[in-house]
């Protein structure tokens, strides 16, 4: 049996098929004539080699403080009827010493223990101001999560303080004190606006 021997030797004929190139067909796609009367088209940005560069980026998704705007409230401050002209007896207005910052302090301890027993009192207050006007504005600031629980518990106590009935008034609150005290409007002073 003849057995068959490849060689590369250029003298023997070969039977593959000579190399070709192949040729790429491109099809030309028609253009579309432009109407002559059409807006300049709008620049395009220029793209920056770097981006710009963000120094500092903070979001408060949730307020560490609660504030809270209060007001005491006395049965010398709350209205009473009027004498009638046959009595001859005159409404005695006692006066009412100060409110200080130790009252006050036994004041929202007593409500808050009084609502929640040994967990409100455990619960942080800070006095930011009383203010020494007629009216004597409160402002206390307290952890945001216990924020609802002071507000329930303060709102709804009733105590005595010298002599008489008194309890607190929930004027206003918020997650930001500048809310609580620019918020208001309509003439009320600012927090350290006493005059």
């Amino acid at each position: 049996m003849p057995t068959a021997h490849l060689t590369s030797d250029p003298t023997t004929p070969s039977t593959t098929k000579p190399n070709r190139k192949k040729r790429k067909h491109t099809i030309s796609k028609p253009t579309i004539p432009q109407p002559h009367n059409t807006a300049p088209s709008t620049p395009k940005p220029i793209k920056t080699p770097h981006p710009t560069h963000v120094l500092v980026q903070h979001t408060l998704a949730q307020p560490q403080w609660t504030y809270i705007h209060l007001s005491p409230i006395t049965s010398s401050t709350v209205p009473t009827p009027k004498p009638t002209p046959s009595s001859n007896e005159t409404l005695a207005t006692p006066s009412q010493p100060p409110l200080d910052p130790i009252t006050l302090r036994l004041h929202l301890t007593a409500a808050l223990s009084q609502y929640l027993g040994d967990h409100g009192a455990a619960i942080p207050v800070d006095i930011l101001l009383i203010s020494p006007n007629v009216c004597q504005d409160i402002y206390i600031r307290v952890p945001a999560e216990d924020g609802s629980a002071v507000v329930a518990a303060v709102g709804g106590w009733q105590g005595v303080w010298g002599g008489e009935a008194v309890g607190y008034r929930i004027r206003g609150r918020s997650e930001w004190l500048a809310c609580l005290v620019g918020g208001a409007g309509g003439g009320e002073k600012g927090l350290f606006d006493f005059n």
